[in-house]
């Protein structure tokens, strides 16, 4: 198990010593001292694990997680998913999270039992899938442990991805649960701008060539009345890209700020100046710099479209070739699948 799992970072360093006399009395020895943890938690101080919005100096409310809660969970997930990918299961996941010197996360603590060859495709999964909730429960535990300060509610994105992860029942096989689980060890949550962007642009690619319709589904049903917050910010710019040769007929959808913030980062600047001979030029931002400028306008943006799509992951499209569902193409590259570039 350990020798498949060594080139994960977070998967700890460790061999199973067996008993000459009774091989049935084996455990597992770590090769490097670790603390559970809970306990570098409770020693640990100044943790960042949450963002604030202030008014009057004060925190008044809590609008997503911070840099340390990120990296506790892009290293838990990259763990656990690397033991999911070599076909493998922890089972023993609520007593295996540790600390390593270095202030990084250690799997360990596997559980023996029966070899992963003997299972079926559903004994496997449920297995797999019995890790993905103790997962999720130490996270919750973490949230309500550590959370925010003044008791303010959790980050709408972070309630808004553990709702998401509910399963209604076991998956049917091992497959099945790998590709529904990859949309939650890389939720918007790490993602940087550059991931989100592509995220955009590729959604986008599918609704203007109408390899799905959008328009048949509720999706993104939050954004009913999103041209009504663009027209109020009076920002010149943003409406004439919204108006612009009286408006895209996608506008008219929920799904239409898709389009529109990518239509935007394209073609858009936010202002417009003069230089000495009178003549226009635009200023110049980057494209997340003018993605972020309007996704502000809608809080938990991105975290809102990606439940939507993950909502939306088994519905059958063609793609240039051949019928497939919405999720395989948006996570069949390998990759899109790459937490390490997709980090904040």
């Amino acid at each position: 198990m350990l020798y498949l799992l060594r080139a994960c970072p977070f998967v700890a360093n460790g061999y199973y010593p067996i008993c000459e006399k009774d091989s049935s009395k084996k455990g597992f020895a770590l090769i490097e001292p670790v603390v559970s943890l809970d306990t570098w938690l409770k020693r640990k101080e100044n943790l960042q694990f949450w963002r604030y919005k202030f008014e009057n100096k004060s925190k008044s409310a809590c609008i997503g997680v911070g840099k340390d809660f990120m990296e506790i969970f892009f290293q838990f997930a990259k763990a656990l998913e690397s033991i999911h990918q070599a076909k493998l299961f922890h089972g023993n996941l609520q007593n295996g999270i540790m600390m390593g010197l270095d202030c990084k996360i250690r799997i360990c603590n596997f559980k023996p039992g029966k070899k992963i060859e003997s299972l079926n495709e559903h004994e496997k999964a449920s297995a797999q899938h019995k890790d993905f909730k103790e997962f999720l429960n130490v996270l919750k535990k973490i949230s309500t442990s550590y959370g925010p300060e003044n008791q303010l509610d959790l980050p709408p994105d972070l309630t808004l991805y553990f709702k998401m992860c509910i399963f209604t029942k076991d998956p049917q096989n091992l497959r099945d649960f790998r590709e529904t689980s990859k949309w939650f060890y890389q939720p918007p949550l790490v993602w940087n701008s550059a991931r989100c962007l592509f995220f955009l642009d590729e959604l986008d690619q599918y609704i203007d060539l109408n390899l799905i319709d959008f328009s048949l589904k509720d999706f993104l049903g939050m954004y009913m009345d999103w041209q009504k917050v663009i027209r109020g910010t009076k920002d010149e710019n943003l409406i004439e890209c919204l108006e612009y040769e009286n408006g895209a007929f996608i506008y008219t959808t929920p799904f239409g700020i898709i389009r529109f913030v990518k239509n935007y980062k394209k073609h858009y600047r936010e202002n417009y100046k003069k230089d000495y001979r009178g003549s226009e030029r635009r200023t110049t931002r980057t494209e997340a710099q003018l993605v972020n400028y309007v996704t502000k306008l809608f809080p938990n943006f991105f975290m809102n479209v990606y439940s939507g799509v993950f909502e939306l992951r088994d519905e059958f499209v063609w793609n240039g070739s051949r019928v497939v569902t919405l999720g395989t193409i948006l996570w069949g590259d390998p990759s899109v699948f790459d937490m390490d570039k997709c980090r904040s």
